[in-house]
């Protein structure tokens, strides 16, 4: 199974955006809701609150589940790719082909797709 091109920016998109999402839902659990609003307020916090939460998890627990060479393509490519390399690049840098790279790249957004309940097939 193929995943579309946009699905896979969207999934590519929160991988990298992982490290942020820990601040954003502590700002959101700790913002405040003022009482003229406090219905449509409160049922947007919540729902915001737990999309993040359901995101940072899927990543978890995706991340989790994934064998070694596809961890440290998680962590090169999407957490920690300060030298802001293709995929072809953090491949080379974890000592894998490009080819393997790309297989995995396309389990991991595959499985998190999965996780998420995206099914955007081609």
């Amino acid at each position: 199974m193929r995943l579309r091109k946009a699905t896979i920016n969207y999934l590519e998109s929160e991988f990298i955006y992982y490290k942020h999402l820990s601040r954003d839902i502590e700002r959101i659990r700790n913002s405040k809701v003022y009482p003229s609003q406090y219905d449509k307020q409160k049922a947007l916090k919540d729902r915001r609150l737990k999309q993040l939460t359901r995101i940072k998890e899927a990543i978890e627990y995706v991340y989790a589940t994934s064998n070694e060479d596809s961890q440290r393509l998680i962590d090169r490519y999407y957490f920690n790719n300060i030298d802001n390399l293709n995929l072809t690049g953090a491949a080379l840098m974890i000592n894998i082909s490009k080819s393997t790279a790309y297989n995995l790249r396309n389990n991991i957004l595959l499985r998190l797709s999965d996780e998420l309940g995206l099914l955007h097939w081609i």
